[in-house]
C-alpha cells in the first residue's frame, strides 16, 4: 500500500515547525533536510526511499551529537520511520549519512 502524500507531509510540516525552537546545532541540518523532503514529495512517484534516507540522516546525526528531541518529535520519526521502512534493504543506499545535501 502507497503511503499518503499529503499526511507524509503534514508529519514533515508539524516535526520541522517543533525542531524550531531547538538550539542544537544539528538541528539545522536536520531542518534543511526536512524541507528539501517535503518540497520532492509531490513530485517523487516512489516516496519511500527518498524517507527512508531522511531518517537515517536524522538517527546518524543524533548519534554524533545530543538532540534534545521530545516525545512528540520522536513519534513524528517514527512516523516517518514507517514510511521509508517500505523502500525495503536498499532504500537508504548511495547516501553519505549525515550529508543533508544527498537530497
Amino acid at each position: 500500500m502507497k503511503p499518503d502524500k499529503a499526511q507524509a507531509k503534514q508529519t514533515i510540516h508539524e516535526l520541522y515547525n517543533s525542531l524550531g525552537s531547538n538550539k542544537a546545532p544539528e538541528i539545522a541540518d536536520i531542518r534543511a533536510a526536512l524541507l528539501k523532503v517535503y518540497n520532492k514529495t509531490d513530485q517523487t512517484a516512489n516516496i519511500e526511499p527518498l524517507y527512508s534516507r531522511l531518517v537515517n540522516l536524522i538517527y546518524s546525526t543524533g548519534t554524533v551529537g545530543y538532540l534534545g528531541l521530545t516525545k512528540e518529535q520522536e513519534r513524528l520519526i517514527r512516523d516517518l520511520a514507517e514510511i521509508g521502512k517500505r523502500a525495503g534493504p536498499a532504500g537508504g543506499a548511495f547516501m553519505a549519512y549525515g550529508n543533508k545535501d544527498s537530497f
